[in-house]
């Protein structure tokens, strides 16, 4: 049986672990995605060259960079990662400190992961408690555990704990989130110089708000590649618009705003839980009784930071019950 059943990992399931492990505790971490790293997300796509050439260009598709905070325990990780070569500190257009995962920014969180067992592709889909243990359902082989802990956005646990937990899932129903549609650009060979000249502002006006000369990053391809953010204003207003729709959009423009060249491929991506709108206070992070703990920046705030500090603070309760 599992001692710690970890749900998620990104930051706050990472930073969980960090702790657990380094008291000793066996650890677990599942995530239903195909890599960890959760919302410091990369996509791998394949292009093809006006020459006929394919190449793979990767897109930091979800947050951009992540700063320190005020958390000195996820300063030193970071500078931890930095060493190991899973993290470098950006000089571009973005905030004094802010640091990225290399080469992608999930690598990030792969390196304060570095020896964890960690099986992803795995979604769960139910939980209960019986006889002081925890029997986890997945869409794969079900797993035992003496203790759970649930780093997941609210929604998803609200979920999960509805009939086992119910007055820890009423808390997280709580949490508010704003979406983010993403856009993400490869253009062709000899238009990084123009994107990196681009400035935020640009397409404010547009609804949106973020633009990243992905390949400028540190460890990047060097690919002519642009990442862009719309507005939350956007985002909400357009959550259940197709894909395709909104990629097009994207295109359009970068195509008539910046007067960017067509671009050789051109995707988008709906994160329903970008950034944490308002965050709820746990009245605990762990359950003694139950065996169970929350984390994730909706139990804290909307940063980086928050989420690694939440896990952080998860795993030392846990600790202090046992």
């Amino acid at each position: 049986m599992t001692t710690v059943l970890i749900v998620g990992a990104g930051l706050a399931g990472a930073a969980a672990a960090q702790v657990l492990c380094a008291a000793g505790v066996s650890v677990r971490l599942v995530d239903k995605g195909r890599a960890v790293g959760g919302r410091l997300a990369t996509r791998r796509v394949t292009v093809r060259d006006p020459g006929g050439d394919e190449r793979s260009v990767r897109f930091d598709h979800g947050a951009p960079a992540v700063s320190a905070g005020g958390s000195a325990a996820f300063a030193a990780a970071l500078e931890r990662a930095i060493a190991a070569g899973g993290a470098a500190r950006w000089h571009g257009p973005a905030k004094p400190g802010d640091i990225v995962g290399t080469p992608a920014m999930r690598d990030l969180v792969a390196n304060l992961l570095a020896g964890r067992a960690v099986s992803t592709g795995v979604t769960v889909r139910g939980l209960q408690r019986e006889r002081g243990a925890w029997q986890v359902a997945t869409d794969g082989e079900p797993i035992a555990a003496e203790r759970v802990i649930l780093t997941v956005p609210a929604p998803q646990c609200a979920a999960l704990l509805g009939e086992c937990a119910p007055a820890q899932g009423t808390v997280a129903e709580a949490a508010r989130y704003d979406p983010c549609w993403t856009g993400m650009l490869v253009l062709p060979d000899g238009t990084q110089e123009a994107l990196g000249t681009l400035q935020p502002e640009a397409l404010a006006a547009a609804g949106v708000e973020t633009l990243i000369a992905n390949g400028a990053k540190p460890g990047r391809e060097g690919a002519a590649s642009l990442v862009m953010h719309a507005s939350a204003a956007v985002s909400t207003a357009r959550l259940e618009d197709e894909r395709e729709t909104m990629r097009d959009w994207f295109v359009a423009l970068a195509r008539e705003e910046l007067a960017l060249p067509a671009p050789l491929s051109a995707a988008a991506h709906r994160w329903r839980y970008a950034r944490v709108a308002e965050p709820v206070t746990l009245p605990a992070p762990y359950d003694a009784d139950l065996g169970l703990g929350l984390a994730g920046d909706w139990t804290l705030g909307p940063d980086a930071s928050d989420a690694f500090q939440s896990g952080v603070r998860v795993a030392e309760a846990l600790l202090a019950a046992r």
